[in-house]
């Protein structure tokens, strides 16, 4: 038994070893397969990760892009708005009407039209021009660059092509944006792309309704857009027709013609947004309607542009082939977490700033419907019981000083905000809303337990005057119902003027106008006689007295009748000072009617004073002037005279006077007052040099001398030759001849 078991031990030994063997081999083969299948769904996760990653990073970027194209498409609604605003207010400008419907234009309408078409213009800073055409008597009225205050007829008009598209209109609509590119010779050579919004009557007849149109330069948008750092890398254009479009902002040059239509056409496919691949490379394309509809903005944004994710796709992928499973997942693991949070990171920052450039814009559109509100072409929802107060503090030298201090107009709403705060810090006023327009600023306010509000609008002034060196005329309106703020609005505008006539500084209220209203001053004729003859006599300084007493009087009033008096001093003023300058017998015309249509642009009494003033000056300066100059011409003649008939004997200052028809005592008074001596005492010396220059120069007798150079007593002669020259004639004769020898 043990033999046997002996001789089996080998057997089983063998048998063991092949078993072993055999369970090591299917193990391994076990391991490979496992470790093989670990990797393979490693690596597929890695892939399908990555593909999952790829698409959730376009469709953020995809819609990154839509909110940075909104961000884009509020700016340009924005203009949009801007320029129908001021469509509507020039549809209901008595002024400006005047110069569409009037087929015949008095120069007094003519001119406050083209003024309140330049206000206009100046009054809104996406605005290049405005042209309006009156077809009744082909004119064309023009506030530009190019011909500010300015009218037109059909054939020297500078802008062809706008002309054309005026008088022929029906293919357009009203609001329907054109873009033209205009080439202009004044005020230099220059190219302009603009953007045109036409408003003509749409109950006429096609090619029968005067039109308005308003050009909006186009590099307006690129201005406000090149700022955003979204659009540095990436194209905006704008899609105007299936094979048209126009760049507005971004670098075109990294984007060939091709591509670009190509990627417009395949647009219309993808619901106005999506994925686009081009010569292999991808974009993202995203459309938005701006303009009232008519025009498409694209954004445009390359494969380069996605994320930096995107260009390590081919490293990555490299990197996962050479090293293994587990390193690869754990190293892309590692590289995706960490590009993902610099992406994101960098997205919140896009995020927030876009989230603050939307704050801006909702801040913008609340103030834009508060002043909608105030101005009565809206109604508010929210009522408050409580009596309110509408106070307006008129920013002065806005459009001069302070325009050229801030040039952006970002700064400038920066500064009406800080004096809107400036407000309500220094002052006790509880404040119910504010806004702020072009050159004012408003604020409503609760009347009940309000303060003394003039004393505390005054201190805030003064703070404003002192910390940012602006000067604020502020109105207040009558306390009324919260419904009421337009009506209140309207009256703070109508006493808008009273700043002109009023003390610089003071707070004004509505009722002081109300009551200044009532008083309707006129001219008073003593007043103007005396300021007339004051200045045909030269008391100029007594006149400019008597003119300063004249317009403190008329400010006293209505500024309607302050206006009108203002007009009629102007008037009399320019016939006085023609009479005084043809009095005088000056040529030379002194332009008073550039002051006359200057009145109404002056902040003050003083720089209306100073205006007529200087207008007295130059005429005073023109009639001294040409004073000298007659009374030099005067005493030439008398000296030519003299010189002619110097040797009669019945010759003097009245025989001079008789030949140029003058009072003798007035033409011996200018002699002696230009020339320091008197007419007789130059004839002695006349008649000396020439009775010295006898005696020189000839051997004639002493008493002939006498007789020919004009005096009948030759005692008389000889005690004035003695006087004159300290000898006697025959020793003067004497020494002269002796000196030659």
């Amino acid at each position: 038994m043990c033999n046997i078991i002996t001789a089996c031990l080998p057997a089983k030994r063998a048998c063991c070893q092949i078993w072993e063997k055999e369970v090591k081999k299917n193990i391994t083969r076990s391991f490979v397969i496992v470790f093989s299948a670990i990797i393979a769904v490693f690596i597929l996760a890695i892939c399908l990760f990555l593909r999952l990653f790829n698409s959730a990073l376009q469709r953020q970027m995809l819609s990154h892009c839509q909110m940075i194209l909104d961000s884009d498409s509020l700016y340009i609604d924005t203009v949009t708005r801007a320029v129908k605003d001021v469509f509507d207010s020039i549809s209901f400008d008595v002024q400006v009407s005047k110069l569409l419907n009037y087929e015949a234009i008095t120069s007094g309408d003519l001119n406050q039209g083209l003024q309140r078409l330049d206000s206009y213009v100046n009054s809104n800073f996406y605005i290049d021009s405005i042209y309006i055409y009156n077809r009744s008597n082909g004119n064309i009225y023009v506030s530009s660059p190019n011909g500010r205050e300015s009218v037109y007829t059909e054939d020297s008009f500078f802008d062809d092509e706008a002309l054309d598209i005026m008088k022929d209109y029906s293919g357009y609509s009203n609001m329907q944006p054109l873009f033209r590119e205009v080439c202009f010779d004044y005020p230099y050579d220059t190219e302009i792309n603009f953007i045109s919004f036409l408003r003509f009557n749409t109950l006429k007849k096609d090619g029968s309704s005067d039109v308005i149109m308003i050009n909006v330069r186009q590099e307006i948008f690129s201005a406000l857009l090149e700022e955003l750092p979204e659009n540095d890398s990436r194209l905006l254009v704008f899609s105007v027709a299936p094979d048209s479009y126009i760049t507005v902002a971004g670098k075109e040059y990294r984007y060939s013609p091709q591509a670009i239509s190509i990627l417009l056409d395949d647009l219309e496919n993808k619901n106005n947004s999506g994925l686009s691949e081009v010569d292999g490379s991808e974009y993202i394309v995203c459309a938005q309607p701006v303009m009232n509809g008519y025009v498409d903005l694209v954004l445009i944004a390359s494969e380069s542009d996605i994320d930096s994710v995107m260009q390590d796709r081919v490293w990555i992928f490299a990197m996962l082939a050479v090293l293994s499973a587990l390193t690869a997942c754990v190293f892309a693991a590692w590289t995706v977490i960490r590009k993902l949070i610099r992406f994101s990171q960098l997205h919140r920052d896009s995020i927030a700033r876009l989230e603050r450039e939307k704050a801006d814009m909702a801040r913008e559109q609340e103030r834009t419907r508060l002043l909608s509100f105030l101005e009565g072409k809206t109604e508010e929802q929210v009522q408050i019981s409580e009596s309110v107060v509408l106070v307006m503090l008129y920013l002065n030298e806005y459009h001069t000083r302070i325009s050229a201090e801030y040039e952006r107009i970002k700064d400038r709403n920066i500064l009406k905000k800080n004096i809107i705060e400036s407000v309500s810090e220094k002052s006790d006023i509880p404040v119910l809303f504010s806004t702020y327009d072009d050159d004012k600023c408003f604020i409503c306010i609760k009347s009940t337990g309000t303060p003394d509000l003039s004393e505390n609008l005054s201190s805030a002034v003064m703070f404003i005057k002192d910390r940012y060196n602006v000067d604020i005329t502020a109105i207040i309106s009558r306390e009324d119902d919260y419904s009421s703020l337009p009506v209140l609005f309207d009256e703070l505008c109508e006493a808008l003027p009273y700043r002109v006539i009023m003390e610089k500084g003071t707070i004004i209220t509505t009722s002081m106008c109300d009551a200044r209203n009532m008083c309707e001053y006129v001219l008073p004729e003593d007043l103007l006689k005396t300021l007339s003859q004051n200045i045909l006599r030269l008391n100029i300084n007594e006149s400019i007295l008597i003119l300063k007493e004249i317009i403190n009087e008329i400010s006293s009033g209505s500024y309607r009748s302050f206006q009108i008096c203002i007009m009629q001093l102007a008037i009399t003023l320019d016939d006085i000072l023609t009479r005084l300058r043809l009095n005088n017998g000056i040529e030379k015309t002194v332009n008073i009617v550039s002051l006359i249509y200057s009145l109404s642009s002056f902040n003050s009494l003083d720089e209306i004073y100073s205006a007529f003033v200087c207008q007295i000056r130059e005429v005073e300066t023109l009639v001294e002037n040409n004073k000298n100059n007659h009374q030099k011409n005067m005493i030439d003649e008398v000296r030519k005279i003299t010189g002619e008939n110097y040797n009669c004997k019945t010759f003097s200052i009245i025989s001079i006077a008789g030949e140029m028809n003058m009072n003798a005592s007035y033409l011996g008074k200018l002699f002696k007052k230009n020339t320091g001596q008197t007419f007789v005492e130059y004839l002695h010396c006349v008649r000396m040099e020439k009775a010295c220059e006898l005696l020189r120069k000839t051997d004639m007798e002493i008493n002939l001398i006498v007789d020919s150079v004009g005096y009948s007593d030759i005692t008389y002669f000889y005690k004035v030759f003695r006087k004159m020259n300290g000898c006697t004639p025959l020793v003067y004769r004497q020494s002269k001849k002796e000196n030659n020898l």
